[in-house]
């Protein structure tokens, strides 16, 4: 059924007595029955084949009006709207598979994703410091940790072209929020790395899941343990963070839960890991340790 037709039938069944608050109400009803004549029986006539592209000459075209098109239709009947009103019910058509979804987007390019953010640490002075740091999203590895007082997008910029250095390729995505911080001069830098920029939804922190786990870990296994003095200690207290994780994230990567570790000074194998070595990141074997506390007592 053609457009015209069922709005002028529509219009017909409208009592003029009635006033304009009845009209008011029965006019989101009417639009939704003008939009979904022309999009619903134009898409069902285009997806139904041969036979049903040449049914009705009507319903063809129906599928090329538009908001401008309905609009005139439902000045031309008496109903002054929008085409923003009229776009609000318009059902579009999706033509082809659908598309994937963020999670298979960051399955599918895992080993090519960086994730970046901020967080702030209050010191034993109540000054704010900010955190920034780079993840990898396959290995979970931090690639980049700095602590600045007054971050900017050219403070940021520069730290993923440290991040990247000589020794590490640039990723092909960068995935971080939609901060003041990441501005036109952090979008250059990334431009002339051939980063592309993956900006999360507003409020969603979901979006960049990994990095913000690792904002949670770094809170409940570390910092929240000690008073920071200043930001050259809590420069130092990240790095023995990321140094330990990162040695202690490749052990778990070898397997079992029994594995078999060397000794640093000695060299020789060993199946335990001391409860108070010199250097918590270090192995060393039960002679050495027990050498080592003979020597300090």
């Amino acid at each position: 059924m053609p457009l015209a037709s069922t709005l002028a039938r529509a219009a017909s069944n409208r009592d003029p007595r009635d006033g304009p608050a009845v009209a008011l109400q029965g006019l989101e009803s009417l639009l939704a029955l003008a939009v979904t004549s022309a999009t619903t029986i134009g898409s069902q006539t285009a997806f139904a084949g041969d036979e049903g592209a040449h049914s009705s000459h009507g319903s063809c075209e129906n599928v090329l009006w538009g908001q401008k098109r309905i609009q005139a239709e439902l000045a031309r009947l008496g109903y002054l709207v929008s085409a923003r009103t009229v776009a609000k019910y318009m059902r579009r058509v999706r033509r082809g598979p659908p598309s994937p979804n963020w999670r298979t987007f960051l399955s599918a390019h895992a080993r090519e994703i960086w994730a970046c953010g901020f967080f702030c640490v209050q010191t034993i002075l109540f000054r704010t410091i900010y955190v920034f740091f780079i993840i990898h999203h396959a290995s979970r590895e931090v690639v980049h940790v700095r602590t600045t007082r007054h971050p900017t997008s050219e403070w940021t910029g520069r730290q993923i072209v440290e991040a990247c250095g000589w020794e590490r390729e640039p990723p092909r995505f960068l995935i971080h929020d939609r901060d003041s911080r990441y501005g036109i001069a952090f979008d250059l830098r990334l431009r002339a790395l051939g980063i592309r920029s993956v900006r999360t939804p507003f409020r969603s922190p979901q979006a960049n899941a990994i990095a913000e786990r690792w904002v949670k870990s770094v809170r409940t296994e570390s910092l929240d343990h000690y008073l920071i003095l200043n930001e050259r200690h809590l420069r130092r207290i990240l790095s023995e963070y990321v140094t330990c994780s990162t040695a202690g994230d490749r052990t778990a990567r070898l397997g079992n839960n029994r594995r078999v570790l060397r000794c640093l000074p000695c060299g020789s194998q060993s199946g335990t890991r001391p409860a108070s070595p010199p250097d918590p990141c270090s192995v060393v074997c039960t002679t050495c340790t027990n050498l080592w506390h003979d020597m300090t007592d």
